[in-house]
């Protein structure tokens, strides 16, 4: 058990009924709970101990009255709390009820709000508490016997009728002798501050009985009710508690028995009547959770404006509970009739092959649904052609839209099962008809794939005409949205071939063009454009011949012109991306061409710098030669009329944005970084020049004094024949070194030791002669001191 800390009033003191009532279910989780609920009230006279007694049997919180405040009105109107009980079959809500009291000097004589909140308990509550001072017992007014003859005359007057339709069919369903199952509404009786020792129990009962049933014979009943028993609609249990100030003990033992009989999850073992929970099925008022609050509150005006009530004629109520028994009959009647089919339509099949399609939906579905339909009504109208007629067809009417309302699901069911089928059998047809080879192409696609239209469309038409029944139509506009769908996905298939189509056309386009245009960019010819514009146009011209060819066969004429454009810019774009792939090869292009022209000689072989070379006229040229390479890399020039576009101009031309590789900045920084990395080739070309120079320029003197300083040496070395040998050989090699051009390093380090070498010498005889002249100059002064002297 479970308390709450909230609570939420149902009706106030003024008869107006809460709009709170459905939030606080919400918030109280109730709206889910079904069946799995008890609803408790409670009434009794005014500070008689109902809310605190409440509070202790279902830890609820409603106010109480504090006896040294004084006696007065504490609960106005109507408040609910709810308690929460775990049974062995789930856990259930106990609703709980604290209704405003009676007797109370508020009221005065307005006695119609008591009666009629007193009607609304006993209408919902399964089990209703009348919480009564032990000493009112045999009392008129103490005991509220009037209000309980009231409550029962109202009980009768507005609740009778559901019991007259319960006896009317368990009767129709053969169980005349039988009484039928009514619910009941246990009335607990609480006797306050009982001397036990006094008086006992079963004596008190006895008396409450005898008046019970003493005013359950004094009520006016309809006929059909005037034989009928208290306990026809009521049951009853007594039970008593000490008084609360003067036994406290003791009272709050009894009030802790009482509670176990409130929850089975406090007594799961009970076994004597007094130890049985007090809830059972047959005070179950079958009022679904979420719908308690809308019942509740149609009960309180039904109650409210008891007065101006007006119920139907016997005879109407009869028919219109007859003719619903039967039309829920009928209902289920073509449920079991129907079950076949929807159970074949429930069934999820693998649709693997063109058989699977055609078994995916029902064979037949307007004729055998037709027929179930006229069974079930021939069947109502034979069972309901003795009753009121307008009442017969008021009913045959509702279960025809209920039936029609059923099929139109199944229908819907149907149709998508065809659908479904359509579209496997289209994907079926196409995926015989494409390959699965991405790169491969369908030659004719278009006549094939119109068959497989037709095929597919008159499949859908042809088993929806055959599943429709007269009274049953489809929705024309889902039906067309079918149809649509269907055309939309072979659209797609054709999209996927145009696309297909292309890409194989541009795959076999870039296969033709690209080794070529390499080998021309490679090149870097000045007919480059001119060679690169005609291979463009023969490629492009083979390619667009066969794309249109293929689209014209499935593709309107004005869409083929459309995406064989479209193609077109697509290999437009396919060769302006080779170029701007290519445009990082440019500088070695460009370094290449130079070479060519700075780097090496007429016969290819690195050049040897001599001192009549013109290395300034030579950069020019691979300068220029180079920038004209650069040039033709940065413009596409397909056009004709554009193919002298340039940006070595002074004032650059301006390409159009789709022509240009390079713009004129990447332009002109690729220029400058190109100037740079020759600058160093044109300085080491210089100092190779002058190197050279230097080795041709050696005194005749110095080769003399070599001659002699080496002779020595000379005549060993031919002397000597090991010497001789290896000095051979190292001439033949320097020979061979020196034709094949590859001297320029060997002897660039020779001449840099021969201009060290003489360097050092002219340095050794320039300090020679100095000290040569200074010491002849302090001897002269020396000798001219001694001759002074």
């Amino acid at each position: 058990m479970e308390g709450m800390t909230d609570m939420v009033q149902l009706i106030d003191g003024d008869g107006v009924w809460s709009e709170t009532l459905i939030p606080k279910f919400r918030e109280w989780a109730f709206l889910n709970k079904g069946f799995n609920y008890w609803t408790v009230s409670i009434l009794g006279a005014q500070s008689s101990g109902k809310s605190t007694l409440l509070n202790l049997l279902f830890g609820t919180h409603f106010p109480v009255m504090h006896a040294e405040e004084g006696r007065s009105q504490t609960t106005k109107g109507i408040w609910m709390g709810k308690a929460e009980d775990k049974t062995a079959s789930g856990i259930y809500d106990i609703l709980v009820l604290d209704v405003e009291g009676t007797d109370g000097r508020e009221r005065e004589e307005q006695k119609s709000f008591e009666k009629k909140s007193s009607l609304f308990s006993l209408a919902l509550a399964e089990i209703l508490i009348i919480n009564m001072w032990t000493n009112d017992v045999g009392r008129y007014h103490g005991a509220n016997i009037g209000l309980l003859k009231t409550i029962f005359e109202l009980n009768l007057q507005l609740f009778a009728p559901e019991v007259v339709k319960k006896t009317d069919s368990h009767q129709a369903k053969g169980h005349k002798n039988e009484p039928p199952k009514v619910s009941k509404t246990l009335l607990l009786f609480i006797l306050r501050d009982h001397a036990k020792a006094v008086t006992p129990l079963q004596r008190l009962q006895d008396t409450l009985m005898k008046d019970l049933n003493k005013i359950w014979a004094e009520i006016q009943k309809p006929d059909n009710l005037k034989t009928s028993n208290l306990t026809d609609f009521f049951d009853f249990d007594f039970t008593s508690l000490s008084n609360k100030e003067f036994q406290p003990e003791d009272f709050k033992a009894d009030v802790e028995q009482l509670k176990t009989r409130f929850f089975e999850s406090a007594n799961p073992d009970a076994q004597t009547a007094k130890e049985r929970i007090f809830f059972n099925n047959s005070l179950k008022k079958d009022v679904p959770a979420d719908g308690w609050a809308i019942y509740a509150e149609k009960i309180w005006e039904v109650i409210s404006e008891s007065k101006d009530l007006d119920l139907p004629t016997q005879k109407e109520l009869l028919a219109m509970f007859r003719c619903d028994e039967i039309s829920a009959q009928s209902f289920n009647r073509y449920l079991e009739l129907i079950k076949p089919v929807k159970s074949y339509l429930e069934q999820r099949r693998s649709l693997e092959t063109e058989r699977d399609v055609n078994e995916n939906f029902y064979p037949n579905f307007g004729a055998e649904v037709r027929k179930i339909y006229d069974t079930v009504f021939d069947e109502f109208d034979e069972v309901s052609k003795r009753y009121f007629k307008d009442v017969v067809n008021k009913k045959r009417e509702e279960l025809r839209i209920k039936v029609i309302a059923e099929i139109q699901l199944l229908l819907a069911v149907q149709l998508d099962k065809i659908k479904e089928s359509a579209s496997r059998l289209l994907s079926i047809k196409v995926s015989d008809l494409v390959p699965k080879n991405e790169k491969e192409v369908v030659k004719n696609f278009g006549a094939q794939i119109a068959k497989i239209e037709t095929l597919v469309l008159n499949f859908y038409r042809d088993n929806k005409n055959k599943s429709l029944l007269e009274g049953v139509e489809d929705n024309t506009a889902a039906s067309r949205a079918i149809e649509e769908e269907l055309l939309a996905k072979i659209e797609k298939v054709k999209e996927n071939m145009r696309t297909r189509l292309t890409s194989y056309q541009e795959e076999k386009f870039r296969q033709a063009i690209l080794p070529p245009l390499n080998r021309v960019l490679e090149a870097g010819e000045d007919s480059m454009w001119d060679k690169i514009r005609k291979l463009y146009e023969v490629e492009t011209e083979k390619s667009k011949v066969e794309l249109e060819n293929e689209l014209k066969s499935f593709t309107p004429t004005k869409s083929a012109n459309e995406q064989v454009s479209a193609f077109n810019r697509q290999l437009y774009k396919a060769l302006r991306d080779r170029m701007i792939e290519k445009k990082d090869n440019i500088l070695y292009v460009m370094e290449k061409k130079f070479n060519e022209i700075f780097k090496l000689d007429e016969r290819g072989f690195p050049r040897r710098w001599k001192p009549e070379d013109n290395v300034m006229g030579l950069l020019s040229e691979g300068r220029t030669q180079s920038e004209k390479i650069l040039d033709l890399y940065s413009i596409i020039r397909l056009d004709p009329d554009r193919s002298n576009l340039t940006y070595l101009k002074e004032e650059p031309d301006q390409p159009y944005p789709e022509e240009v590789v390079l713009s004129i900045d990447d332009f002109s920084a690729a220029k400058s970084r190109f100037k740079k990395e020759t600058d160093a080739a044109y300085l080491e070309a210089v100092r190779d020049q002058e190197n050279a120079g230097a080795l041709t320029k050696v005194p005749f003197p110095m080769i003399v004094l070599m001659c002699v300083l080496g002779f020595n040496e000379f005549w060993m070395l031919i002397t000597n024949p090991l010497l001789l040998v290896l000095a051979i050989i190292l001439g033949v090699i320097g020979y061979v070194v020196y034709f094949l051009g590859f001297a320029d390093v060997p002897l660039q380090i020779g001449g840099e030791l021969l201009n060290q070498g003489l360097a050092s010498v002219k340095g050794a005889v320039v300090q020679a002669a100095v000290k040569h002249v200074m010491g002849g100059g302090a001897q002269r002064a020396s000798e001219d001191k001694v001759k002074s002297d």
